[in-house]
């Protein structure tokens, strides 16, 4: 199975946005009070002594040397992009099931694109938060750059919000707390503004909650002109 993996990165990349999951039947989102209940409840809300949040037990284990596509079962493809292909994938030694996003070396014709998948990586190290996709595994060949990432399986808000023609009040509150919940951790936390706040890039999982995705356009909070040796401010298309 590792092959197609093989296949899969070494094949033209499609010019439409990658996406990450597929769809499934979507959690039923409370409402009135227990819309209050499940948010004030929400992992994030849960400060340790010193006021930060506490991190879920589970560690990322990114930068993963040694480790090949040949160690995961392709199963399926589930999106593609203008410069990889997100992949869904078994692996072998734990039997779970990981979304695989799969970029192409060949495609980084210019720095910028570089900086993107690069900046993408460093974040999704950094990151630890209930509403924003986790990254298990990251490892690289000679061709190809490999983010094993949770499996989110309620794919893009997008798509509910497409169907629905538009959120009760109830469920627009409970997403838009969610979204600025995990802004504000890429803020505060990692002093990253996320520039690229959209439905498509709002996965919703299994259990109703959702996880920000795609970090290819975020940047630091702060930048460094050469010139001038001053730290300026960016200002982040979500503000």
């Amino acid at each position: 199975m590792g092959g197609l993996i093989s296949n899969l990165c070494n094949s033209q990349s499609a010019d439409s946005k990658i996406i990450g999951t597929e769809p499934e039947p979507i959690t039923i989102v409370p409402t009135g009070d227990a819309l209050s209940q499940q948010i004030s409840s929400s992992p994030i809300q849960k400060k340790n002594s010193e006021g930060k949040h506490n991190q879920p037990e589970q560690k990322n284990q990114n930068c993963t040397s040694g480790m090949s596509y040949t160690d995961y079962d392709w199963i399926k493809e589930i999106g593609r992009g203008a410069f990889g292909r997100v992949a869904l994938v078994r692996k072998h030694d734990n039997q779970n099931i990981y979304a695989m996003k799969i970029i192409n070396k060949k495609d980084f014709n210019v720095k910028s694109t570089i900086d993107n998948a690069m900046t993408e990586r460093e974040i999704l190290i950094k990151s630890d938060h209930p509403f924003i996709v986790k990254l298990r595994f990251a490892f690289q060949d000679d061709a190809c750059l490999y983010y094993c990432m949770d499996y989110v399986p309620g794919g893009e808000l997008f798509k509910y919000l497409k169907s629905k023609k538009k959120f009760s009040l109830d469920e627009a509150r409970f997403y838009a707390t969610e979204v600025l919940l995990a802004i504000e951790y890429l803020h505060n936390e990692l002093n990253v503004v996320y520039r690229d706040l959209k439905p498509e890039n709002v996965l919703v999982n299994s259990d109703g909650h959702i996880k920000l995705t795609d970090f290819g356009l975020s940047k630091s909070r702060t930048m460094t002109n050469s010139k001038l040796g001053l730290r300026l401010p960016i200002l982040g298309l979500e503000l």
